[in-house]
């Protein structure tokens, strides 16, 4: 990750002008088209009440060094936010395991605080060079446990003032009408080739099923398997005379849709081992043959067409997406809160999420995608979307010029004079890390 520092007179400038000019490199356009800008982060808001407190947990056993480390700029983060860690949040709870996976990663149980983080944040390759960039994944995490993002649900307050949930409900009813057709037609499938074959067939198989009672197993389970194929044909046969002879003609077609080409894929199987005087017949095995071809393909366009289901699916995702990413998209502000607090370099939080872009979802440069006036789609088309995470290049876009645009003000209050890449007291404990994992 490139250092992302400037100098003391560009940061006075800065500084003077706001907080948002200063995250921006001294450089921010309002194209008024409000993209973005009604994002419901409530400054201040970065812990919510429990019901319950969080479970107890415990740290790992590998890895101590990683841990120490990580429990260190916990530490740090949560002395930087008083008002947030405090009681059943106090920062002692907070647990850490490390897990050996070269990917950059981590993740928060918010029953309990118990935290993991993959040693490929320590990975030279993936840019996680400074104090400040670890502080970002720790930040996010420990958002994730203040929120409570365990049993939380989105309000309006979270989420964006011009999210359409009747369009998303419209979409996903259309959604499931194709579903719903489809299951009709695999039905009407299944009802035609037992209203066009049903009766006949069932007669024409009745000595074939006669032929397979008389084989003998090669063991005792094949013996119940012979037997308990030749009962189910039986009571099949016996259930649908008595509907047919009864006039019961509702009951007849769901009990000959729903089992008779079962019967006959099972005399297909044991085609084989019956004699072949039968074996070798033209019928019933060609009916049989047809009833089969004809399913397959009345099926095979009842799948064909659900399908199309498909088609709908992006503009599924785009509409609902601030609904199933709204606890990321939380945790990505409120943990911007808490790294600020703690008098970080504000321009490494985002660029992390370049990182993240780069490593897992194959993007370029998030620089060069986004701009002030350019807000990227929250699901790319031509990236693989991670969860309920948006596109890494639109959280990079949010927290590089959304958020401190609409916080402006609040952040330049708690902004410090002196940013950090990297803690004195910390100093050579992450290289050390680095040349472990790299090994």
């Amino acid at each position: 990750m490139p250092v992302l520092l400037s100098g003391p007179s560009a940061r006075a400038v800065c500084l003077s002008v706001g907080f948002s000019f200063f995250l921006a490199s001294c450089g921010r356009s309002d194209d008024g088209s409000g993209n973005g800008s009604d994002l419901k982060h409530q400054f201040g808001r970065t812990s919510v009440a429990r019901t319950n407190p969080p479970i107890a947990c415990r740290d790992g056993n590998t890895h101590k060094n990683i841990i120490t480390y990580i429990k260190s700029l916990v530490r740090y983060l949560t002395k930087a936010n008083p008002k947030t860690f405090k009681g059943d949040l106090d920062g002692s709870k907070i647990c850490v395991m490390i897990e050996d996976d070269d990917r950059i990663g981590a993740s928060m149980e918010p029953n309990s605080g118990q935290m993991r983080i993959n040693t490929g944040l320590f990975l030279k390759k993936n840019g996680f060079d400074s104090d400040a960039a670890i502080a970002t994944v720790i930040a996010h995490e420990l958002a994730h446990f203040t929120m409570d993002h365990a049993h939380a649900r989105p309000t309006a307050l979270d989420l964006p003032s011009d999210y359409d949930d009747a369009a998303y409900k419209k979409k996903l009813a259309e959604y499931k009408a194709i579903e719903t057709k489809a299951s009709v037609m695999i039905g009407e499938a299944f009802d035609r080739v037992a209203k066009q074959y049903g009766e006949g067939l069932v007669i024409s198989m009745t000595p074939v099923f006669d032929e397979i009672r008389a084989l003998k197993g090669v063991d005792s389970r094949q013996q119940r398997d012979i037997e308990w194929t030749v009962t189910l044909f039986d009571e099949f046969k016996a259930d649908v005379d008595s509907l047919r002879k009864s006039g019961d003609e509702k009951e007849y077609s769901r009990r000959m849709s729903g089992y008779l080409l079962r019967h006959v894929e099972q005399a297909q199987t044991y085609r084989p081992k019956i004699s072949p005087v039968l074996r070798d017949a033209a019928e019933p095995w060609a009916t049989m043959l047809t009833a089969l071809e004809l399913k397959n393909r009345l099926v095979a366009a009842a799948k064909k067409y659900e399908l199309s289901k498909e088609d709908l699916v992006p503009e599924l995702k785009r509409l609902r997406a601030p609904h199933f990413q709204w606890d990321e998209e939380q945790a990505d502000e409120v943990g911007f809160e808490l790294f600020i607090r703690g008098g970080f370099e504000p321009r490494v939080y985002p660029e992390v999420f370049n990182q993240v872009a780069q490593n897992l979802e194959g993007a370029a440069d998030c620089a060069k995608e986004v701009n002030p006036n350019l807000m990227p789609p929250r699901i790319h088309p031509d990236r693989e979307p991670r969860g309920n995470h948006p596109d890494a290049c639109w959280r990079y876009w949010n927290l590089r010029f959304n958020e401190p645009k609409i916080h402006d003000a609040e952040y330049t209050r708690i902004m410090p004079s002196v940013t950090l890449m990297d803690l004195p007291q910390l100093s050579g404990q992450r290289e050390a890390i680095e040349l472990e994992v790299s090994r």
